[in-house]
């Protein structure tokens, strides 16, 4: 897989395409969102210690008094200002991979497909409590238990073929947002030769 392009991680990560470019300059890796957003909150951790630490060689120690003695950092530079900037950018580029997963139609709502679903096999559940009152005066007057089994196989392969052919499309129409959708072949039930009587 390749890398990203500048716009994909500035989407994903949420900034600007202009930090996303001078990230990368820096090092920034572009493999996924998951090593960018570790490289920049590793970078934001060493620069807070480069900043605070007056012994580091070729830094300079910003928060350092006159005497030499270290100040307290800046509310921006402490710890727990850091981890929650970094909990903060990670849930910005959650909320920006799910809006991008969504403008693909990758996702849908779950409350809707949670409603079609539930209503359609309900149903479902309806019509094969019915079976045994459609049949029964027919097998009433049937004496061989192969007919008997034919008719009640008839009958529920055709309740659950226009089961799949209507509700399900149905249903799986208005899960993709009214667009069509093809379901599998062979989702019909196939017939069953009756079991040979003992």
């Amino acid at each position: 897989m390749g890398d990203l392009t500048g716009k994909q991680m500035a989407e994903l990560l949420g900034i600007s395409g202009a930090m996303v470019s001078k990230a990368r300059a820096k090092g920034m890796p572009m493999s996924s969102v998951e090593e960018a957003r570790r490289w920049r909150e590793d970078r934001l951790a060493y620069n807070l210690r480069k900043d605070v630490n007056p012994t580091r060689t070729g830094t300079k120690a910003v928060n350092a008094a006159p005497d030499g003695r270290l100040k307290e950092p800046p509310a921006a530079q402490q710890p727990g200002y850091i981890h929650s900037r970094a909990r903060r950018e990670q849930a910005e580029a959650e909320m920006a991979e799910l809006n991008l997963a969504k403008a693909r139609e990758e996702v849908i709502e779950k409350e809707p497909a949670v409603m079609a679903t539930f209503t359609a096999f309900r149903g479902l559940r309806d019509e094969v409590m019915q079976v045994g009152r459609r049949v029964s005066a027919r097998c009433a007057s049937m004496n061989d238990p192969r007919e008997i089994q034919l008719l009640i196989d008839a009958t529920m392969r055709d309740l659950l073929t226009s089961f799949a052919q209507r509700t399900l499309s149905s249903v799986a129409g208005r899960l993709n947002q009214g667009k069509p959708v093809e379901l599998p072949a062979g989702l019909a039930p196939t017939s069953m030769e009756p079991a040979a009587a003992p």
